[in-house]
């Protein structure tokens, strides 16, 4: 499962001597975009959205970003980028004041366990904890697996009111990709023990706490020649993942951002020390095989991230085998995705903050594999629904069962 998460190496001769500064480069630049992302769980707002009839479609939306048409289920929305759609939730009428709800589980890598429902007419009487974090426990309507792909059970409308606070939660597992994403921490993580290490197979190694199932020693790589790392050490750092949506303030530095997929490529393909058939720039083979060393990796992830380096490290690299692997990342790492089921890694990605000196540092690339399941909750219009005012991830919205 582990493979290619520690590269092994042959130590490369002279290896030393190019890392003798401790940054990608020597010159320290200030990079443009703000230290601290918004990491605050969901969107936090504070006004659900609104929705109508059958099965249910929004008709007032709130000011948070996102537009929603039905009332879509989410999980792992603590982290606003790693929210995954496992499915939504619909509304039937029966007979009177009876109505069907149905949960439909439209993501194969989401397993139900439980099915939590709550319907009032005010918001604070759907059972909740003194400090606004929901009881699910205590709704109304509770269910256990098994499920299927889609579970329905009767309902009565409260009385005394038109339209009505609703809050549908799922308890379940993810596994996969899905997993991998919704697992990446969203707040501070720390990073420890930063330093070069050609002869180990990777220009960074470090260590990760405070980031849960992260947590542990990686190999990495340097993703922007221009920035520079001034410290071994940083207690903020921000995780994403390379399957979620870049960061837009990250873009500006990483101009190769929308090129992840063939980075994810060349980590499943090749590793530093095995043979690679040379290749010139315009991708012709030339001079027989050659062996990636470090700094050959590292170059080619440049050529793609960083659209350079020139002639950085040339006296400690083969330009044909860097050729060769940027040759091949382009021709077969288009689209690329991993697979969970043939062992993959998995790309992500980490800013660290800032240097000492208040330039930002280094953003360094690494990867895991995929996990076998995670244990997560979904909430009906998870993703851009109103917040309980807790500290949860819980979302609430409102349903009335006519349109306007």
């Amino acid at each position: 499962m582990y493979k290619k998460l520690i590269y092994s190496l042959a130590i490369v001769t002279l290896v030393t001597i190019a890392f003798l500064f401790n940054s990608c480069s020597d010159t320290p630049v200030v990079t443009p975009g703000i230290e601290n992302p918004n990491n605050d769980a969901g969107n936090g707002c504070n006004t659900p959205n609104q929705f109508c009839g059958s099965p249910g479609t929004a008709f007032i939306q709130n000011t948070c970003p996102g537009t929603v048409t039905t009332i879509d289920l989410w999980a792992g929305v603590g982290n606003p980028d790693a929210g995954v759609l496992v499915g939504r939730v619909e509304f039937y009428p029966v007979s009177g004041t009876t109505w069907k709800v149905k949960y439909v589980f439209t993501n194969s890598s989401f397993e139900p366990t439980s099915i939590h429902f709550s319907i009032k007419c005010q918001l604070s009487d759907i059972p909740h904890t003194n400090n606004g974090n929901p009881i699910p426990g205590q709704f109304q309507y509770k269910f256990n697996a098994p499920f299927g792909s889609f579970y329905e059970f009767n309902i009565t409308l409260p009385s005394g009111c038109t339209c009505f606070y609703v809050a549908a939660h799922a308890g379940g597992t993810l596994g996969g990709l899905d997993c991998f994403n919704v697992s990446i921490p969203p707040g501070c993580v720390t990073i420890s023990n930063l330093h070069h290490a050609a002869a180990e197979g990777c220009y960074f190694t470090f260590n990760l706490s405070n980031a849960g199932n992260f947590n542990g020693s990686y190999c990495g790589w340097c993703m922007d020649l221009g920035t520079s790392v001034l410290d071994s050490n940083f207690n903020c750092a921000h995780m994403f993942s390379s399957l979620a949506p870049f960061p837009e303030y990250l873009k500006p530095s990483i101009e190769g951002w929308q090129d992840m997929d063939k980075i994810n490529y060349l980590i499943n393909t090749w590793q530093v020390g095995q043979s690679i058939q040379r290749k010139n720039y315009l991708c012709q083979n030339v001079d027989g095989s050659g062996v990636i060393n470090t700094f050959d990796f590292q170059k080619a992830i440049w050529r793609i991230l960083d659209l350079g380096p020139g002639s950085t490290y040339s006296e400690l690299s083969d330009s044909l085998v860097v050729n060769a692997l940027v040759c091949d990342m382009i021709a077969n790492g288009e689209g690329f995705v991993p697979s969970c089921e043939n062992g993959d890694l998995i790309v992500f990605f980490i800013d660290p903050g800032l240097n000492p000196n208040q330039t930002r540092a280094q953003p360094i690339l690494t990867y895991a594999p995929c996990c076998d399941g995670q244990g997560v909750t979904a909430w009906g219009d998870g993703k851009y629904g109103g917040n309980f005012s807790g500290p949860n991830w819980a979302t609430y919205f409102k349903w009335c069962p006519t349109c306007p």
